[in-house]
């Protein structure tokens, strides 16, 4: 059996490489989802378990007792060795929980930033002008046009795969399409003013459909 490599810290986490089996693959050549859970297990060894590692007393006795997985897009079996990050997203006296990115070894690139914007917005009942500020942050993975098209064996299903990595066309990236983007996602659509409440205007009550009946008269 293969072993993944000893890792490396990055600004963002703990990084492994991890190499990819024919068992892991399923009919389709990719990486069975079954069988990531596994991969994510190899990739914690040298991060947290080697003799050397301050955290190697948790081979005696770590447990681990929830594990969610969420699949943005299918990996290759030929994308091997893929790509573990690994960091602490919670730490408690008694427990903590890892994250992970997974991605192919050295495909593509991740954009993140932040976007801060002071904003004049209408309230929605009152029409008064309602000072607002709005905050975005975002992470969006890249991978160049040649990277991310499908294989001659690739089965294609009429179907929208959501989350992927973005492609990157002619070497550019529109910058300002993804702040222009969440930016307008963050603002509240539907600004109103503290304590603003909307009252209905009085008016004549609504005609009934059974007031047709008073129109007629008993039978005799």
């Amino acid at each position: 059996m293969e072993i993944p490599d000893e890792g490396c810290r990055t600004a963002r986490g703990y990084l492994v490489k991890v190499p990819v089996r024919w068992s892991d693959m399923d009919v389709f050549q990719h990486i069975n989802h079954a069988r990531m859970v596994t991969l994510l297990e190899e990739a914690r060894i040298p991060w947290l378990f080697y003799d050397e590692r301050p955290t190697a007393p948790l081979r005696e006795g770590c447990v681990v007792v929830d594990l969610n997985v969420k699949y943005q897009a299918q990996l290759r079996h030929d994308q091997g060795p893929i790509e573990v990050l690994m960091f602490v997203e919670k730490l408690r006296s008694v427990d903590f929980t890892v994250g992970y990115e997974v991605r192919p070894a050295g495909a593509g690139w991740r954009l993140s930033g932040k976007v801060t914007a002071d904003l004049v917005q209408t309230c929605g009942i009152t029409l008064e002008p309602l000072p607002s500020q709005a905050n975005a942050e975002f992470s969006v993975d890249l991978v160049e046009a040649s990277e991310f098209e499908p294989q001659e064996d690739d089965v294609e299903f009429d179907v929208e795969l959501s989350d992927g990595p973005d492609t990157i066309e002619d070497g550019g990236i529109d910058l300002a399409a993804y702040v222009v983007e969440h930016l307008a996602l963050s603002i509240d659509p539907w600004p109103r003013k503290p304590g603003a409440v909307f009252e209905a205007p009085e008016g004549p009550p609504e005609p009934s459909p059974f007031d047709v009946l008073k129109d007629l008269k008993p039978r005799e």
